[in-house]
């Protein structure tokens, strides 16, 4: 389970990364928000991956995966209903506005919400392996 919850993570990362450096979109704060939730779930769940530390992931990676989908499902709700009054939003980066909406509403945020509640759900389902010292 811990090596999928890493695999969304670093697909995840990479297509963030894809979309302001190769493609030259410009995140907005709020994306910038959902990259600080998930960049840091590329190395937790790399390291805990490696060291078979399901628990130290479920207590770690799940704060910051929480975190990123609230931030996402609230950039998404803005994106839908974008008269509503926000603090974040820029003029050269605006959070309202979808710069990308594949099939019509998968917008970035709402891709990112995806990511975040396929982590949480991966692992809160996974099981800690049986260790053979009890630990």
């Amino acid at each position: 389970a811990l090596p999928a919850a890493w695999l969304v993570a670093a697909l995840a990362t990479l297509g963030s990364l894809y979309l302001s450096e190769i493609a030259g979109l410009i995140p907005c704060q709020l994306c910038w928000f959902q990259r600080i939730a998930m960049y840091p779930l590329v190395a937790l769940l790399g390291v805990a991956t490696l060291r078979g530390d399901v628990a130290g992931a479920k207590r770690y990676a799940t704060v910051f995966a929480m975190v990123g989908a609230v931030l996402a499902a609230y950039h998404y709700q803005l994106e839908r209903f974008p008269s509503q009054p926000t603090l974040t939003c820029a003029a050269e980066a605006p959070c309202s506005i979808p710069v990308v909406n594949v099939w019509g509403f998968a917008s970035v945020p709402f891709m990112a919400l995806a990511a975040f509640l396929l982590i949480l759900t991966v692992l809160l389902l996974a099981r800690q392996a049986a260790a053979p010292n009890g630990d």
